[in-house]
């Protein structure tokens, strides 16, 4: 019954802009601006795949994951739950192979969130980095073949700011090509800024 799987990719897209709405708080947004992110993609026709298509789920379940992560991160003084930030990583790697750039997530929080040095967010990120790279590993010898988004080009970094690009309506997307154009260059640093 397919109503009843649009329903659940549904209520995870919603809980997905919801949980972004307290992320964004926590990280020291206002009200508004939060519940401006939190609606923003929610409703922006970049991220509604997996509301729209009936199979796709794997995409809203991953950034739940990254959030839940992201709220749960223990602020300056705090003390964190290792095993519960462990679990959210294996829910994951369950969703979708690119869990991988997970060790970045969480130097970004160790370094940015927590204020930690930069050799203690490395060494956090670091079991994390050699979960990716054992997990990476092992697809690679279990699925052999051409990977095309797991390429050793530097090609591939266009992927952002042709997303970004893509995202800010500025120009087409183009999922296969991932052109690198002045647009996306602009794009990049209007969403760093």
């Amino acid at each position: 019954r397919s109503w009843g799987f649009h329903l659940t990719n549904l209520l995870l897209h919603a809980a997905a802009a919801t949980m972004l709405c307290l992320v964004a708080g926590r990280l020291g947004l206002g009200v508004g601006p939060a519940l401006a992110a939190g609606l923003l993609w929610g409703v922006s026709p970049f991220a509604e795949e997996s509301a729209v298509s009936v199979a796709i789920r794997f995409e809203d379940l991953l950034l739940l994951c990254w959030l839940a992560l992201a709220l749960l991160w223990p602020r300056p003084g705090e003390r964190g739950n290792p095993k519960l930030l462990a679990l959210l990583t294996v829910l994951a790697m369950l969703s979708k192979e690119t869990w991988v750039v997970t060790p970045a997530l969480v130097f970004a929080l160790a370094w940015g969130f927590s204020r930690d040095s930069l050799a203690a967010s490395f060494k956090k990120a670091l079991v994390f980095f050699a979960g990716a790279l054992l997990y990476v590993g092992i697809y690679f010898l279990c699925f052999p073949g051409d990977k095309n988004y797991f390429r050793y080009d530097l090609r591939v970094l266009a992927k952002v700011p042709h997303s970004l690009a893509a995202f800010l309506q500025v120009e087409q997307p183009v999922p296969l090509q991932f052109p690198f154009t002045l647009r996306g260059g602009l794009a990049t640093v209007v969403v760093l800024l």
